[in-house]
């Protein structure tokens, strides 16, 4: 289970979507979130790309949070993005690990030669945010959803 700071996300949709790769010239996805709008008590209105972005992942994690709240810890491995590049030798040894695989230094090393943080962490949120983001969004950025495993060896 793979999650990452919202406005992170939100931005990252954002400029993909000026750049017309995100929602697609027939809107498919904005219309399945629209649809989800409607009951939510959110308001259905002109959003930007960026208002776009964190309502996608405000509705992501609403499904995914309570997706996995139906499984013991052991049956899912929960890594943030955040930890992953931090930490990316520690949290690649932690998922061959739970799926029981062996690995070598060499294989670990290999696999995360490149990984890298490549934007800017994003840390602030205004009250807007936190509307359209939700109750998750503060725990995304302070790197704290679902049983973050440590980043430290």
């Amino acid at each position: 289970y793979l999650h990452r700071n919202g406005i992170e996300v939100a931005k990252s949709i954002e400029r993909l979507s000026d750049q017309g790769g995100w929602f697609t010239k027939h809107k498919t996805k904005w219309k399945l979130i629209e649809n989800l709008l409607e009951d939510s008590g959110i308001p259905n209105k002109e959003y930007s790309n960026f208002e776009k972005g964190l309502l996608e992942w405000y509705f992501s994690m609403e499904f995914s949070e309570t997706f996995f709240s139906n499984f013991e810890d052991s049956r899912y491995y929960s890594l943030s993005y955040q930890s992953f590049i931090d930490n990316p030798s520690y949290q690649v040894k932690n998922i061959f690990q739970f799926l029981n695989l062996d690995c070598t230094d060499s294989t670990i090393d290999e696999f995360t030669k490149g990984i890298k943080r490549k934007t800017k962490k994003i840390t602030e949120l205004d009250d807007e945010n936190i509307r359209l983001g939700g109750k998750n969004l503060n725990l995304s950025i302070e790197n704290r959803l679902r049983h973050t495993a440590p980043n430290k060896q």
